[in-house]
């Protein structure tokens, strides 16, 4: 969780947490449904990206001078 975040993990994403590994468990806790649960988690979903040095946003860059 801590990498798909890029940050670490908090009180406010324990309810996450628990839906993962409760999905988990149903499926003998499988790499894959740890994996899937974690990109279908609400905090992985809204988490906000920084662009990388040189890029520009989305929003500006398809604008023209």
């Amino acid at each position: 969780m801590t990498y798909g975040l890029g940050r670490g993990v908090q009180y406010y994403d324990m309810p996450a947490v628990r839906g993962v590994l409760k999905s988990a468990r149903a499926n003998d806790f499988r790499f894959s449904s740890i994996v899937l649960g974690i990109v279908k988690s609400t905090p992985f979903q809204m988490k906000i990206r920084n662009p990388q040095e040189g890029e520009q946003p989305a929003t500006t860059a398809s604008a023209r001078p």
